[in-house]
This record gives C-alpha cells, structure tokens and sequence, in this order.
C-alpha cells in the first residue's frame, strides 16, 4: 500500500476518495488506520453512522467508529468500505451491549465503497 498523492491513496491498484468534510475533534487521538475494512452501520436508537470493524483473528471484538463526517453517498446501511482515518476517544460514553465492544469518534480522511448494496 502507497500513498500515491495528496489526494489519493492506493489499495490493491484501487484509488481511495480523500474525504473533504472537516471534522472538529479535539479529544486524544486513540489509532490511526490506513486502508482498513469496514462496514456502515445505522443506529437508530442513536441516530448515528457507524463504521464496524471486527479486528482480524478476533472473534469478541468489534470497533465501532461514530463518524463525524460521513459523505451523503456512504450513508446506506451494511454498505462494505475500505477506509482510512483517526479514531478518537468519545467525550459522553456509548452504553455498550457487548463485552468486547469498543466505540470511538472517528474522523474519516479517505474511503472507497468495496461492495455496494
């Protein structure tokens, strides 16, 4: 994987979008990912985007990213993306339902649909 320009990164010969929607987070930054899989997902009950990540070779494990900036054409519930970003400590804490589950604010810097709905 290489970063081809400021404006796209290269996954596999596939370019990511660089995200132009600004985010304003000032809390600790917790990771950085590059080109990581990822699925959307829409909480009612919060009324939020997620992006859902289950780590590889972790079965109790998921990662819940709250994204601050996700593009109109990614807001489709179970829509497969590959992303890049920083995922940032949540200022209120999410109630979680599962052990194993862990929920950051996520500032999406690039993105790519891999499996459109």
């Amino acid at each position: 994987m290489s970063l081809t320009s400021c404006n796209e990164q290269s996954v596999s010969g596939q370019d990511l979008i660089k995200n132009e929607i600004p985010c304003n987070l000032n809390n600790e930054v917790r990771r950085e990912v590059t080109s990581e899989n990822g699925v959307i997902e829409y909480r009612k009950t919060l009324d939020k985007y997620f992006i859902k990540v289950v780590p590889a070779g972790h079965i109790d494990t998921v990662i819940f990213g709250s994204v601050c900036n996700l593009p109109e054409e990614l807001k489709l519930n179970n829509l497969k993306v590959t992303f890049s970003g920083q995922y940032f400590e949540q200022p209120e804490k999410m109630p979680t339902t599962f052990v194993g589950h862990e929920y950051y604010d996520l500032n999406l810097t690039a993105y790519k649909v891999t499996e459109p709905n």
